[in-house]
């Protein structure tokens, strides 16, 4: 089919007529990501079914352009003047998965703005920065990308956290910490366990669907293997 024909037809069409009582948009012929401008000469009044019909056909006219599927994607969202709701669905998605294409295609090697590159950030200066990844790492500065420098920051695992208090303990504390929740952990495996065995449950998923438990289900599962030494023996069993 010949796509650039039916597109000048409609344009054509569109200036010869004298008059509409339908609702009309206004379109540059030449798109202004192709380089149009504003110019009486590259505008023309379309109805809204027009100006719909116009941006698919120049997504087959430019495929390779992404101004153009944008702009196409963006007429499929927005009013019902310019198509049924069946067609616009069924169009938005053809133009989704054309867009995802482009993208993929885009990204590939040095199409890739972080093609050859690597963000690097600096604890003193409290900045991000991208560098060659051929460049030598500066003194001070370490690999990784933060947005965040007003989080507390671990010297000893070398990543930002959440918790200040924790920073500041000592190793013999933040142990002794982690001991308080593996016991309560324990606490908690050993009440949900007990209600599993005393309700004759057939499987962890039939007990995880019955109660309104926090966790996920795996999550419960990992649980019970490190506190709850009959599980485990129940599972070798099965």
């Amino acid at each position: 089919m010949n796509y650039e024909l039916l597109y000048n037809k409609i344009i054509t069409r569109a200036k010869l007529r004298k008059t509409t009582n339908e609702y009309t948009e206004v379109h540059h012929i030449l798109p202004k990501c192709m380089g149009g401008d504003d110019s009486v000469q590259n505008l023309v009044e379309l109805t809204g079914r027009e100006h719909y019909i116009v941006h698919q056909l120049l997504t087959k006219i430019y495929p390779a352009n992404s101004g153009l599927i944008l702009a196409a994607m963006r007429m499929c969202s927005s009013s019902e003047e310019h198509c049924d709701g069946r067609s616009k669905n069924r169009l938005y998605s053809w133009l989704r998965e054309k867009w995802a294409k482009h993208q993929a295609t885009a990204m590939i090697g040095d199409g890739n703005p972080m093609f050859g590159k690597v963000w690097i950030f600096s604890l003193e200066e409290k900045k991000s920065k991208v560098i060659n990844k051929t460049d030598i790492l500066p003194n001070g500065w370490q690999y990784g990308r933060v947005k965040n420098f007003d989080r507390p920051y671990d010297p000893i695992k070398k990543k930002f956290i959440n918790d200040w208090d924790y920073v500041a303990m000592t190793d013999e504390e933040r142990q002794a910490k982690k001991n308080q929740f593996l016991e309560t952990q324990k606490i908690y495996a050993e009440e949900l366990y007990q209600l599993y065995v005393d309700g004759k449950f057939k499987s962890v998923s039939a007990f995880y669907k019955t109660l309104d438990i926090k966790e996920s289900r795996q999550a419960l599962i990992q649980i019970w293997d490190r506190h709850i030494p009959e599980y485990k023996f129940r599972k070798k069993e099965r």
